[in-house]
């Protein structure tokens, strides 16, 4: 059964020897062989891994239990994130005895928040780039409606005509900078 599940466990001992691993759990951990029962589980573990655990198994051990924590792996020379929760074992007289670690792929997660900063960075850069094209517009449109409406000489006229042709221009660069 523990072999089935997609999540990583560990079961230590008070003694921090290992009663029960599965499959995900010594391939997270980078555990080359199951046949570790009986063993403390510190020594088979990456030291900066072997820390957190650490941490997290004397938490467990003070308070019963320990929230989940993202743990780093390197598999492979590949960061590996693992999220880790833990809870105390106790027996029928409700004597702790141990402590089950458990152990969950932070990947996927990882991607998905990638995935969410890079859609958010597309808006941004959408709305920025709507501004920008929006805001000459706005002055060039106005400068005509003047130029329509209210000039009341030629030498006004030729101001506003040069605004407009500035602001046009203004807007061309852009646009040949943004491809457009």
């Amino acid at each position: 059964i523990l072999d089935s599940i997609t999540n990583g466990i560990l079961v230590v001992d008070l003694d921090s020897r290992i009663l029960q691993i599965n499959r995900n759990a010594a391939a997270m951990l980078d555990i080359p062989s199951l046949d570790v029962l009986g063993q403390p589980f510190e020594p088979l573990l990456t030291e900066a891994v072997r820390t957190e655990l650490r941490a997290i198994f004397d938490e467990t051990l003070q308070a019963g239990f320990a929230m989940e924590r993202l743990v780093t792996t390197h598999l492979g020379g590949t960061e590996f994130p693992i999220a880790v929760g833990s809870s105390l074992l106790r027996d029928d007289a409700l004597q702790a005895f141990g402590c089950i670690l458990i152990f969950r792929d932070m990947t996927a997660s990882r991607e998905m928040d990638r995935l969410r900063k890079l859609d958010q960075m597309k808006s941004d850069f959408v709305a920025n780039v709507s501004h920008e094209l929006r805001t000459p517009m706005t002055a060039i449109m106005g400068y005509a409606d003047l130029i329509g409406d209210e000039a009341r000489t030629t030498q006004e006229r030729a101001e506003w005509a040069s605004t407009i042709r500035r602001r046009c221009s203004n807007r061309s660069r852009w646009c040949a900078f943004m491809g457009l």
